[in-house]
């Protein structure tokens, strides 16, 4: 982009959409890649509109800024001593057109996530609830969950199965409510006119700028410090840096957008850079339905063979680490491991009754951004050193890209998987069912899902820990994905920006920032 164009699309966005909001130590300034595809928390499940639904709604619990679990739009709750039963007593909260937030609020949003008639995403992450995962699968209707408003102030929850993690869930933007007796006039309308958190939706013009003022009817808006959130939408992250650097933007990096490589040097030599380790993972699926890699020894070759120390150090250079599982602090095989790899290679292709010559060429899928693009250079140049194969790159547009993958038109295809709890069982849950959309290796093993469903009815933490950790083994024996490094979340900041609540799950919120 040329300096004139760069410079004139900085003015426009500095003006646009912010009509009666002068930027000021009052109002926030951020930049987003892409428009949002909903406000809703039902359907804005994906980055950045769960980001931008936090700052609208409220769930039962919140993080504070200093990472600790607390009271929310619930001002108090009780659990059962088998851990499968909680009351939330909702607190005296009202809806921003001044109706009160009630416990059926959260019944009905919740319901509507995992009602199989309404497309949204984020049904999984119910799943603890007691009879959702058949909800899901058609084989109860919605009354059988375990979510019941007993009055307008209580709330039940019952659970499949003791989750230790379930709390943490209700601080997620998927958890939040939606104003039930609004939406109940026309279920098909978004629901983000009217919201429960510490701002309110004031303007939103698609694919240019979403405008967010402070909500005075919020229970807890005395802590809200930002009158305004200004949000513009600038697809290119160079402009971005530009915003950055010129002061109208407060927040550069993660996770709005991933740094783009050849900006980091100059961040780190003004120690502008922070870096967070992230619950996030960057693997190849291995479509396990397909030949060559419904045989597991063909599997394990690849992910075996792989240098991802090298990948690390001269691909990424953003604090990244190596992965030899789906869960940090996990380690179950040996990085670049050529001479197994060599080993497990030479007995498949003795069984499939194959040679060298004769295997067929593997095409490598990624979405064709920069990132990974070099780190598909690179996987490619080691196949085919040390298996001495063919390998084609084949990078795709994003949503043609996710459309393949969901319906196994691939070999191998690299996604980045995020955590949403801290707890190992939500990477290792992926893959208990083949027909999970979301599983795109399309691989089930009976032992494998006994033994999650062992550790999701065991009480003692020990006793769970060590299921969970056999799990993990099975899988990375049996590498229907191949885990390549962790990510982190790298960002710039105004140095003025404080109290910003930003977690290793790639969470962030603003609700007691300052400037």
């Amino acid at each position: 982009m040329k300096k004139t164009s760069l410079f004139l699309l900085i003015i426009f966005l500095s003006t646009a959409c912010s009509d009666n909001m002068k930027s000021n130590k009052k109002t926030l300034e951020l930049n987003y890649l892409s428009d949002v595809n909903s406000l809703d928390p039902r359907f804005g499940y994906e980055i950045p509109a769960n980001h931008t639904v936090k700052m609208l709604f409220e769930g039962l619990m919140r993080v504070s800024p200093k990472g600790e679990l607390i009271a929310a739009a619930a001002q108090s709750y009780a659990v059962s001593e088998d851990k499968k039963t909680y009351l939330f007593y909702i607190r005296p909260a009202k809806w921003s057109n001044g109706q009160p937030v009630r416990a059926y609020d959260f019944e009905y949003a919740w319901k509507s996530v995992i009602d199989p008639s309404i497309p949204t995403q984020g049904a999984a992450d119910f799943y603890p609830i007691k009879n959702v995962e058949k909800i899901v699968k058609g084989e109860l209707t919605l009354d059988a969950a375990g979510v019941k408003a007993i009055d307008d102030t209580t709330l039940l929850v019952e659970l499949e199965y003791p989750s230790p993690y379930f709390l943490e869930l209700t601080a997620s933007s998927a958890y939040s409510p939606v104003h039930a007796k609004t939406s109940q006039i026309d279920p098909t309308i978004e629901m983000y006119a009217i919201s429960n958190g510490p701002f309110v939706l004031k303007q939103w013009h698609p694919h240019d700028c979403i405008c967010l003022e402070k909500n005075p009817t919020y229970w807890n808006a005395e802590a809200v410090n930002f009158e305004n959130i200004h949000i513009s939408i600038v697809e290119d992250v160079s402009t971005q840096l530009a915003l950055f650097e010129k002061g109208k933007s407060d927040w550069f990096g993660k996770p709005f957008a991933k740094l783009p490589l050849d900006a980091v040097p100059t961040l780190e030599k003004n120690r502008q850079l922070t870096y967070i380790p992230e619950r996030a993972v960057y693997w190849y699926f291995l479509n396990t339905q397909k030949f060559p890699f419904n045989h597991p020894k063909i599997r394990k070759a690849f992910g075996l063979a792989m240098s991802r120390q090298q990948i690390v150090d001269h691909v990424l250079k953003e604090g990244e680490q190596v992965a030899m599982s789906v869960n940090r602090a996990c380690s179950y095989f040996q990085d670049a491991d050529t001479e197994q790899a060599l080993v497990l290679f030479e007995e498949a292709l003795a069984e499939l009754d194959l040679t060298r010559e004769s295997f067929p060429t593997i095409p490598l899928s990624y979405c064709g951004i920069e990132a990974n693009h070099r780190i598909a250079c690179v996987a490619q140049r080691q196949w085919e050193d040390i298996f001495a194969i063919k390998v084609k790159l084949d990078p795709q547009e994003w949503t043609l890209y996710y459309d393949n993958l969901s319906t196994g038109n691939f070999l191998i295809g690299g996604m980045s998987w995020h955590s949403r709890i801290r707890d190992p069982i939500y990477n290792l849950q992926l893959f208990k069912y083949a027909n999970d959309r979301l599983n795109m290796s399309f691989w089930e093993n009976t032992q494998y899902q006994v033994l999650l469903d062992q550790a999701q009815q065991e009480l003692d933490e020990a006793k769970r820990a060590d299921l969970l950790a056999q799990s993990e083994a099975l899988l990375m024996d049996e590498m229907p994905v191949i885990p390549i490094y962790f990510l982190t979340i790298s960002y710039a900041k105004n140095k003025a920006l404080e109290s910003v609540y930003i977690s290793d799950l790639n969470e962030i919120d603003f609700a007691w920032a300052t400037k």
